[in-house]
């Protein structure tokens, strides 16, 4: 007898306007409730899922409500020291975008701004590491001076003040810098019982997604092959709901930063 090939694509939103629910607080975990029931015959064989499809936005923050503070001591527009402890707004950013929030913070701060301000930000991507560049002598900037949040780590130095007696003077970072807190996106539905392992560790993984947009732009997943995992869980079943995640590849939730995303699904098999 001869087998025919059938297949059945789902679309999942997180998007609670178009039925999500169960959404978590971070916008990483939802629920999809079918109005029409998906049914996979028993006598369905080869039963496979893959994601052929998926649009997330590169907007999941590395700038936290922890790790979004720095401690700036130098001289105002009247060459007088002040001395702030800047909270940058949760974000994400790159190095260019660091700079430019810190500069702003800098100059509505009334810190010095000519014939220079008082600190520049310079990026080694050999090394991968950061330089502060302090243009007067009395500039110094902290992680532990009056910081709760401090942002030593993503920056790459470690939890110090770091000062200077000459200008110019060059701090760089003794440690590489971490502004990519996520390499890729995991996508995990209870869809499959048996997606890929990280190493030895089991799990319901449909899918790896690279990053390869700049920051605040949309990921648009759509793999001219998609890998297909093993789905033979659903044989027999009357699908009526299911679950989608995104983490990072130590399978933590990521904070979607109130952007919702999509995720096209299909299921194959043969009969």
């Amino acid at each position: 007898m001869a087998q025919h090939h059938k297949s059945i694509s789902v679309l999942a939103s997180s998007s609670t306007e178009n039925g999500a629910y169960n959404r978590s607080i971070d916008g990483s975990s939802f629920k999809v409730s079918l109005n029409d029931a998906i049914h996979i015959p028993e006598t369905a064989k080869n039963i496979t899922l893959s994601v052929t499809k998926a649009v997330i936005w590169n907007s999941s923050p590395n700038f936290k409500l922890n790790n979004n503070q720095i401690y700036i001591k130098g001289p105002d527009v009247n060459d007088l020291d002040i001395e702030e402890v800047i909270t940058l707004p949760v974000g994400l950013y790159d190095v260019t975008m660091f700079k430019s929030a810190l500069l702003a913070e800098l100059l509505n701060l009334g810190f010095k701004q000519s014939p220079t301000p008082i600190l520049d930000i310079t990026a080694n991507y050999a090394t991968s590491k950061l330089s502060f560049t302090l243009n007067y002598t009395s500039v110094e900037f902290s992680f532990i001076a009056g910081v709760t949040n401090p942002m030593n780590e993503i920056l790459g130095y470690d939890l110090a003040t770091y000062t200077t007696t000459t200008a110019p003077f060059i701090v760089t970072a003794p440690n590489v810098a971490k502004f990519n807190q996520l390499n890729s996106i995991l996508v995990i539905s209870n869809l499959c019982d048996n997606g890929f392992a990280i190493n030895r560790t089991e799990s319901n993984i449909c899918a790896q997604i690279l990053i390869d947009v700049p920051p605040g732009s949309q990921i648009i997943y759509e793999p001219f092959n998609p890998t297909q995992v093993e789905a033979s869980n659903l044989q027999g079943r009357y699908l009526k709901e299911f679950n989608c995640q995104i983490t990072d590849e130590k399978l933590v939730p990521i904070d979607t930063n109130s952007e919702d995303y999509t995720v096209l699904f299909k299921i194959s098999y043969t009969v």
